[in-house]
């Protein structure tokens, strides 16, 4: 798949709002071959982007801490660098073996993506109907129930497709889910329940992280321009962390000022839900994205 092979013109929105960025290398993106007949997003947008995991020079710059390689007193003398301009056809010979090895999986990806785009459908449903029904206790039995499946489907496709990140996101998210039901177990707000909630908060955010980042990883295989969703995995897990922190606190303050924290709560539990949203647009982008690579089989 060549970085332009997209039905919509994704990148070229990111030219125009000005998304192209400097290089790592020195190399210039607006005078590049790749940028414009292979659709390249620019290289921190693209190859060289964190989750990647594309380009070694990108790697070596994060590592010490720098924006280029440019500049750098060892820059002359470095051998990666030196490599710079073989680099591209390195990387669509690398993304092709990469590809095939992925064709083998496509089809379990594609139906397992999916599978977790329906099951937070009927989770994000039974989380609003808990909170604005009357009777709220067997919607939240059904959301739990769709979070066991949905943290069993992460181990699933784990294991299906070798990928450590969705194991580690399905244990995490059973975990969570363990930890909640132990909380509806304490009657009244107190210490003990805020020490559970937060271990409850931290163990679904690090089940997040692990998901969002193989995700990204997965998007970042099909090679070019499918780097900018998993840019887009990045931003979300950032703003899941945000919100789930916003949980944590106000759930904590929430206990000696109730007329406080459990407005704050409302709101951060909103931005939650807004968040959600958003990962249902990636997760149905991601299954379409693998389902096309099955079909081209």
């Amino acid at each position: 798949m060549q970085y332009g092979a997209r039905p919509d013109n994704i990148w070229l929105k990111e030219l125009r709002g000005g998304g192209v960025s400097g290089t790592y290398c020195g190399r210039d993106c607006f005078n590049c071959y790749y940028r414009g007949a292979e659709g390249c997003p620019g290289c921190k947008r693209g190859p060289g982007g964190k989750w990647s995991g594309m380009c070694e020079i990108a790697g070596c710059c994060r590592n010490w801490g720098l924006d280029s390689c440019v500049g750098s007193r060892n820059a002359d003398g470095c051998a990666r660098r030196m490599e710079r301009n073989d680099m591209p056809e390195r990387r669509k010979r690398e993304t092709s073996e990469r590809r095939e090895k992925m064709e083998t999986s496509a089809g379990a990806l594609s139906f397992g993506l999916t599978l977790l785009f329906a099951l937070l459908i009927l989770r994000l449903a039974s989380a609003f109907f808990a909170g604005y029904s009357a009777g709220g206790m067997p919607w939240l039995n059904a959301g739990a129930v769709c979070g066991a499946v949905y943290g069993a489907a992460l181990c699933w496709l784990g294991i299906r497709v070798k990928a450590e990140g969705y194991k580690l996101a399905g244990v995490m998210s059973l975990l969570a889910l363990v930890m909640n039901a132990l909380n509806s177990l304490i009657a009244e707000a107190s210490f003990v329940n805020a020490v559970i909630l937060g271990a409850g908060i931290a163990a679904q955010l690090y089940g997040e992280y692990g998901e969002c980042r193989s995700h990204a990883g997965l998007l970042g295989m099909l090679g070019g321009v499918y780097a900018v969703y998993g840019e887009r995995w990045r931003g979300l897990w950032r703003r899941l962390l945000a919100a789930y922190a916003a949980v944590f606190v106000s759930g904590l303050a929430a206990v000696p000022a109730p007329e406080v924290g459990r407005p704050a709560l409302i709101a951060a539990s909103a931005a939650m839900m807004i968040f959600n949203v958003q990962k249902l647009v990636y997760l149905w982008r991601a299954a379409k994205a693998f389902s096309s690579l099955e079909k081209a089989q």
